[in-house]
């Protein structure tokens, strides 16, 4: 996707990056939709069993995981700008040395904010 993005300076990045999420939210509907028909096809089938209560769909606990989805696919997408600007404005060496330190920046923060462990053997990976 980066040589793609480099060769093709014609077009906006932007452009490009609101094509790929749009593919992306519509397969994830198609999929869903799928899905859902799957799991209806399955309860006509099986008519003896006893269904368990169905919730809500957006009771407070499904609510908060809904919250937190949009907020990391919203982090994501801000992210996917961000690298979409750089590749087009940077020499790709320099963004893929920056895109391979990341795991780098992410087990410091980990370390920092989460408390997690930092062994020598996660070092040395």
């Amino acid at each position: 996707m980066v040589l793609y993005l480099k060769a093709l300076t014609s077009v906006d990045p932007f452009l490009l990056l609101s094509v790929r999420h749009l593919v992306t939210v519509a397969l994830t509907v198609l999929w869903y939709l799928w899905r859902r028909r799957r799991r209806s096809r399955k309860r006509e089938d099986e008519p003896n069993k006893t269904l368990p209560n169905r919730e809500e769909p957006l009771v407070p606990s499904r609510l908060r995981t809904a919250l937190f989805l949009v907020l990391m696919g919203s982090s994501m997408a801000v992210g996917d700008c961000i690298a979409f600007y750089c590749v087009r404005n940077m020499p790709l060496g320099d963004y893929k040395m920056i895109a391979a330190s990341l795991p780098v920046f992410v087990a410091v923060f980990a370390w920092v904010f989460l408390k997690e462990k930092c062994d020598a053997f996660q070092v040395n990976c």
